[in-house]
């Protein structure tokens, strides 16, 4: 039985593990390297992901944060390889709570998400310098102000595309 620090190597030398354990499980700190070659290194638990860790994916892809139950979950910040950038509170994976989105052509959401969605409150600033700040319902803008780049207000509580009065 595994315990203290070790480690593991698969039988066909694709993955593997270092670090400490405690019955047959990674448990505390360790290195897990994956048969894709994507690589954690960060807190385990019972040999699940569990605490604070930094997963990089072989595009350059990572994830730097909190995980729970092998899943991202609390505080965190993504880094993609495309150039879009996520940080805030995460839930299995998503965005959801209040967090920041960026898109590599400078396209900027800061706000409320809910799985990923902008959901609730936010503001959408475009690479333009034209905004939308107000509610958001799984994506969809649903009442607020958009506003040009020299902040001249466009359209007024919008609602699914219905002006109110």
């Amino acid at each position: 039985m595994a315990h203290g620090i070790g480690k593991y190597l698969s039988a066909d030398n694709t993955s593997s593990y270092e670090g400490e354990w405690l019955a047959d499980s990674p448990h505390g700190c360790g290195r897990q390297v994956c048969q894709d070659g994507s690589e954690y290194v960060g807190q385990f638990q019972k040999g699940e992901k569990n605490g604070y860790g930094v997963f990089t994916q072989p595009d350059g892809s990572s994830f730097t944060g909190m995980w729970s139950g092998n899943k991202v979950f609390g505080k965190g910040r993504f880094n993609g390889a495309s150039g879009v950038k996520g940080s805030g509170d995460w839930r299995e994976h998503a965005l959801h709570g209040v967090g920041k989105y960026c898109w590599p052509d400078g396209d900027v959401y800061s706000g409320q998400f809910q799985d990923d969605f902008r959901h609730g409150f936010g503001i959408m600033i475009w690479q333009s310098g034209a905004s939308f700040k107000g509610f958001w319902d799984l994506g969809t803008e649903v009442s607020g102000q958009h506003y040009s780049a020299d902040n001249t207000i466009l359209q007024v509580d919008n609602r699914k595309g219905k002006m109110l009065t």
